[in-house]
């Protein structure tokens, strides 16, 4: 059985360029740019930790919802001034 190998362009290097950055971590925090919401941040990837800062955290497209930070709050529900 004889090999012969190929020599040449047998893929379209645009799609190759877009699909390698796709593919890439920029930020080094595990996730690619394709399922990261900010691959420029390293705090900022699914699955991550909300906290009280005007940003989407874990990429679910909600702000600073369930934040770890948040401070709590009491109703006065009897309206005495007092919670």
């Amino acid at each position: 059985m004889l090999l012969l190998p190929f020599v040449g362009c047998l893929f379209n290097s645009e799609v190759y360029e877009r699909r390698k950055a796709e593919l890439t971590d920029v930020d080094g925090d595990g996730f690619v740019m394709e399922d990261d919401c900010d691959d420029h941040d390293t705090s900022i990837f699914p699955g991550a930790v909300e906290v009280c800062d005007g940003a989407d955290q874990d990429c679910d497209g909600e702000i600073d919802e369930e934040a770890s930070d948040a401070p709590w709050w009491y109703v006065d529900a009897d309206g005495d001034g007092h919670v």
